[in-house]
């Protein structure tokens, strides 16, 4: 039996219920959207998460390394001031001798 040969308070009862199932059906469709939209956000989200960790790490170790640096070239300069400060005894030293006519 067609809608056209329902009687016209059947049709009309009908039109409402698939009216109804097509609002239902386009609310899920809806919904299913939006969950997929949260969910896309979501990644998103936690995407951007993991890049400021990662970012995160990548500074603390750029920090860890420069400390390290920082400590290797403290103890250069030390090492260099102790050399420097040899050969400049070394060299008083001799030249003290040499003004005293000593041998070197």
């Amino acid at each position: 039996m067609s809608f056209h040969e329902l009687p016209k308070d059947e049709w009309t009862h009908q039109q409402t219920r698939l009216r109804c199932k097509h609002t239902a059906e386009w609310r899920r469709l809806v919904t299913h959207e939006e969950g997929i939209r949260n969910n896309l956000l979501k990644v998103h989200m936690l995407e951007r998460q993991q890049c400021c960790d990662d970012l995160f790490v990548l500074r603390q170790q750029q920090q860890q390394a420069l400390m390290t640096l920082e400590q290797q070239s403290n103890q250069t300069r030390q090492a260099l001031r102790a050399r420097q400060a040899e050969e400049m005894a070394e060299l008083r030293k001799q030249t003290k001798a040499a003004r005293q006519g000593l041998p070197c």
